[in-house]
């Protein structure tokens, strides 16, 4: 026969089983959480490095067209530039505006450019 000690005994360890195995379920539930924290914000941080590549490609290529629309400017002889209604101190103010999204005559057509040429004329007139 089974004495009381020994169904005390038996009692604690499956007690002690049934604990252990809330312990190891809880257990695994943290870690499954942690895991995917952990994903979540691996994810987060791939994103961010990402998107400031790309933003950094974007403007790269955005200088890169300034610069060669620039230079493609600056290789026009005067008359060429006078022809499309520039100067050659304008071309910097046009190929920023590009990079604005405005269009060259916007800029080639203010009161400010016009004024400006006038006044070298007028002058160049006067000295004559």
């Amino acid at each position: 026969m089974t004495s009381a000690i020994e169904y005390s005994v038996i009692w604690a360890a499956a007690n002690d089983k049934a604990k252990l195995a809330a312990v190891s379920s809880n257990l695994q539930q943290v870690v499954a959480q942690a895991q995917a924290q952990r994903a979540a914000m691996i994810s987060t941080a791939f994103a961010a490095v990402g998107n400031k590549l790309a933003g950094g490609l974007r403007r790269f290529i955005a200088a890169q067209k300034r610069r060669s629309a620039a230079a493609q400017l600056m290789a026009m002889d005067d008359r060429m530039l006078r022809d499309i209604g520039l100067t050659r101190s304008e071309v910097p103010l046009v190929v920023c505006g590009l990079a604005n999204g405005e269009t060259p005559d916007v800029l080639a057509n203010t009161q400010a450019f016009d004024h400006g040429s006038q006044a070298n004329e007028n002058r160049s007139n006067r000295a004559a």
